[in-house]
């Protein structure tokens, strides 16, 4: 049984306070938009982003955890990078949204400048 393994349980447990956050994430994006943008609007991104972050490095270390040849509670990952490359494993996701964030911010910041031309040429 899982149950006694500390990484599972911070994973799974951890996890109902995930969806706590995501629940009202939706529900405030929605349907009571005027509190989202009013009252929360620093925070819950930060909160949702965090419970994401932890969700995935939490499932993943108890994952290769549970993987080791010390510890072989399940078959060996076919769909993960080796165990010594962990840290990689855990930082991919972080890469790539660094990545598509960064050509998000930068369309966006050249949208606004086309926007502030064309008002200033009016």
């Amino acid at each position: 049984m899982e149950l006694p393994d500390p990484l599972y349980v911070i994973h799974t447990f951890g996890s109902f306070v995930i969806l706590v956050i995501i629940v009202a994430k939706t529900y405030l994006s929605y349907f009571n938009k005027m509190f989202l943008y009013g009252r929360v609007k620093g925070w819950l991104g930060i909160a949702t982003f965090l419970a994401w972050a932890f969700t995935w490095i939490t499932a993943a270390v108890a994952y290769y955890e549970r993987t080791l040849p010390t510890n072989p509670q399940h078959a060996p990952p076919t769909f993960l990078l080796p165990y010594e490359l962990m840290g990689l494993m855990l930082a991919i996701p972080f890469i790539i949204g660094g990545i598509i964030g960064s050509l998000v911010v930068m369309k966006a910041k050249k949208n606004e400048e086309a926007k502030a031309a064309k008002k200033k040429k009016s």
